[in-house]
């Protein structure tokens, strides 16, 4: 009651009405006498019977706006009520009463809606972007929207942050991400997008997408080796390279002048994308030079259909798989042929990092090569194996041809070495 009592309370409303029935004149409830009870005693704490009680529902009437009227569902016949609440609280009945959600549905609802996070992501964003001086403290921006949004680690690690444990992380350059944040801040405040635009994943991935296609996004060159605490403060940031962070980036994240609005977004039936952006993964007429060892017979069928065949917009799902299924044959291709010591349970991300160590001791990639294609094993959404995995696994998943592109670009080398290996 006491949990239930705070909900109410910070919710201002019932979201369930209670199932009543007429009688005497007066309405009697039938599902949803806690609820009701909670309501009584936040409008009147003195129906409480202890002194403690009293004290606690007074408490919350004080902060809150408590309702004083709530929305009824009215039956008035009682074999109908007995019918709905058989229904109800009679367990599942091989389909015919409500289901309980099980952990993978349970999960599943948190990731899409970020409710119940331990951690409420879209008031932290909002917190750091007003410390920061990047906004104003405004009312108007829906944060419930904002964590919705970046409900997933997907979608988070698009921005450049993560969530592990609680905290929030950048995963990519601060002021970069930081610059991204503010844009969609100010996106939500303006009405774009709308809760009907990002309900689904599939909306959420393509307001993403028009982000990235202004150039607002972090990409695999803002990467960090290591995740930095977001509450930190610029001052105590450490810059990754060499390279300083441009004075007035924090000051004012500047955009691309590029007025752009869902319906000009491809994906969502505006104009086609521009010719640069090539229609196939692998770029038409690359020489590869794959060996014509038997072995590789299939690995040289996939990379025609993907230099040749394959196009996005049409085949994005199929290119996504087959783009992952050729960087596994790959690298066991190249565990096979040079002997290097895995084991039976190893994953393709442990796999993929002994391949980097032994062609950086063959001298075959460079250390520059190295860190760039380290960054694969990390949370970056462009090169990450977490990433490739869901392209095939995951039902709500989607590939994009923005993600594909320049994994392909970054990976390309790598994958040619591995082919090319012989015993």
């Amino acid at each position: 009651m006491r949990k239930l009592a705070e909900d109410i309370a910070s919710a201002g409303k019932i979201y369930e009405p209670p199932l009543v029935h007429s009688e005497n004149g007066q309405l009697v409830v039938d599902d949803g006498n806690r609820r009701v009870a909670c309501l009584k005693l936040l409008n009147n704490p003195t129906l409480a019977t202890t002194p403690d009680w009293q004290k606690f529902f007074k408490g919350l009437s004080t902060t809150h706006a408590i309702p004083s009227k709530i929305q009824c569902r009215i039956e008035t016949n009682v074999d109908e009520i007995d019918e709905i609440l058989y229904r109800r609280h009679t367990g599942t009945q091989q389909g015919v009463g409500q289901s309980q959600w099980d952990d993978t549905a349970k999960s599943n609802f948190i990731e899409r809606t970020g409710k119940k996070a331990k951690v409420k992501l879209g008031e932290e964003i909002v917190k750091k972007l007003v410390s920061e001086n990047l906004i104003k403290e405004d009312k108007r921006i829906p944060r419930s929207n904002l964590s919705r949004l970046l409900s997933g680690r997907y979608q988070r690690t698009r921005v450049g942050i993560s969530v592990e444990k609680n905290k929030v992380y950048f995963t990519h350059l601060p002021h970069v991400s930081l610059a991204a944040l503010t844009k969609i801040v100010e996106d939500m405040r303006n009405g774009k997008p709308v809760l009907g635009d990002i309900w689904a994943a599939e909306g959420k991935r393509k307001y993403l997408n028009s982000l990235e296609m202004m150039g607002v996004l972090p990409n695999a060159h803002h990467a960090l080796d290591e995740p930095l605490e977001f509450h930190k403060t610029s001052k105590d940031w450490e810059k990754p390279s060499n390279e300083p962070i441009p004075a007035g980036t924090l000051d004012k994240p500047e955009f691309p002048d590029v007025k752009t609005t869902l319906k000009d977004i491809p994906e969502l039936g505006g104009p086609a994308e521009e010719e640069s952006n090539r229609p196939t993964l692998i770029p038409t007429g690359y020489d590869s030079r794959i060996p014509k060892k038997p072995e590789l017979k299939r690995v040289r069928a996939i990379w025609e259909e993907l230099e040749q065949h394959l196009t996005f917009g049409t085949h994005t799902n199929a290119i996504a798989v087959l783009f992952r299924v050729l960087l596994e044959q790959a690298i066991n291709h190249y565990v096979e042929t040079t002997k290097i010591q895995t084991h039976q349970n190893d994953k393709l991300r442990n796999k993929y990092l002994k391949c980097l160590d032994q062609q950086l001791k063959d001298q075959i990639l460079s250390k520059t090569d190295l860190a760039e294609l380290r960054k694969f094993e990390k949370t970056e959404p462009v090169i990450s194996s977490h990433t490739m995995h869901a392209y095939v696994h995951s039902t709500n998943f989607s590939p994009s041809p923005e993600h594909l592109r320049p994994m392909w670009d970054t990976l390309q080398k790598f994958i040619l070495n591995c082919l090319k290996s012989s015993v």
